[in-house]
């Protein structure tokens, strides 16, 4: 059974010891750290082999980290893919999650299913296209955000919901980070918003947001205010879109 890296993501207190100690027993490295964001953070910085949820998480939270967990395999590691693992009471109802596990049996075979989901870095080593332009990216996709939250009605409009009262905060929050220089923060919330984006299927505007987060780190002014100017203008002609399309799901 191949050693594996393991992020164990647990909620509050002290991290869970029985299932570190299930883990280290079998010759893992496992790192437990408390909640979402902090996962995402550590994953900016360390790659993982598998990821494994704790606790139940709401419907909207995993969807969002199951986004930043697949834009972060696409852009730092390609040519491997992280598995999303649940340990709950329950199974997560949720597409994004690979496999549920029970405690504390599942463990022993932890390794091989891990290894037999994941293929990792056997992928082509074939050098990715070229980006699309992004006049050809849909501004939204909702036949592909309705699969992925499993035509959850009440999902989709919280997901939709948050995502506004989001926008509200955060677009001008990008317009003062770039008033003020401050990169860092610029850099953190256009990847934030880049991952809302991703989990509403909203292609178009997703680029504009990648971009954004780009020039922040690369601290070009000029660059940031175009991205920031485009992606403003593309989230008013989104919001329409999710507008219908949450009025139509209110009306089934």
């Amino acid at each position: 059974m191949p050693s594996l890296r393991i992020l164990v993501v647990h909620e509050g207190g002290q991290p869970p010891a029985d299932l570190l100690a299930l883990l280290t027993d079998g010759s893992h490295a496992a790192l437990a750290v408390s909640g979402l964001t902090a996962a995402s953070d550590v994953l900016l910085n360390q790659q993982f082999e598998a990821v494994l949820l704790q606790p139940d998480y709401d419907g909207v939270s995993l969807e969002r980290f199951a986004v930043t967990l697949r834009e972060l395999d696409a852009s730092l590691h390609p040519r491997s893919r992280t598995v999303l693992l649940s340990c709950a009471p329950t199974p997560p109802e949720h597409p994004s999650v690979d496999l549920h596990l029970s405690m504390p049996d599942d463990f022993a075979e932890l390794g091989a299913i891990v290894g037999e989901l994941a293929s990792f870095r056997v992928l082509s080593s074939d050098p990715p296209p070229p980006a699309e332009p992004v006049s050809n990216l849909p501004v939204f996709e909702p036949d592909g955000f309705e699969d992925q939250c499993a035509n959850d009605v009440e999902l989709m409009v919280e997901i939709i919901d948050l995502f506004a009262a989001e926008c509200a905060e955060e677009l001008p929050a990008l317009a003062t980070s770039l008033a003020g220089e401050d990169f860092e923060r610029g850099s953190r919330v256009a990847h934030s918003l880049k991952g809302s984006l991703g989990s509403l299927h909203a292609a178009r505007a997703r680029r504009h947001a990648a971009d954004l987060e780009m020039a922040a780190r690369e601290r070009n002014a000029l660059d940031y205010a175009r991205a920031l100017a485009s992606l403003s203008a593309e989230i008013t002609t989104l919001q329409t879109h999710l507008s219908n399309f949450r009025q139509t799901c209110l009306c089934r």
